[in-house]
């Protein structure tokens, strides 16, 4: 008999869905992925899995800044959601969660992207101007 399943990641990114009977599931099953049975078929873009729960994603919530950033300062980055994956302007990648901070010894323009399996878009654009 089908059922609906999601493959998920450690962090609730929905991999895939399918429907199939659970044998053929368990052996589309690759490593890093759990697999869950779902009430109905997920797609990946609205949805993300919490606490073996598939549950809607929400809007990625506002970010803040530290105001008028300067070189040399300590610069804050707050609102951050749990566990955000926080890509730098370098393309190093890190975890975050509520806020975290930078300085830099240069001025310019720097762009991060943050992302969240709870939230859409996939990445939330924070642009910072140093001066």
């Amino acid at each position: 008999m089908n059922k609906f399943w999601v493959f998920y990641d450690q962090y609730g990114w929905i991999i895939k869905s399918m429907e199939c009977p659970e044998e053929t599931a368990r052996l589309n099953t690759h490593e890093g992925e759990t697999l869950l049975e779902a009430e109905q078929q997920v797609n990946p873009q609205n949805f993300y899995v919490k606490d073996a729960t598939v549950v809607q994603r929400e809007p990625f919530p506002d970010i803040t800044v530290s105001e008028n950033p300067t070189v040399n300062s300590t610069i804050t980055v707050s609102n951050v959601p749990e566990n955000t994956e926080v890509i730098w302007h370098d393309e190093v990648r890190t975890r975050e969660t509520g806020s975290f901070t930078f300085t830099t010894d240069v001025a310019g323009s720097f762009t991060l992207l943050l992302t969240a399996p709870a939230y859409y878009p996939n990445h939330n654009k924070v642009d910072i101007d140093v001066t």
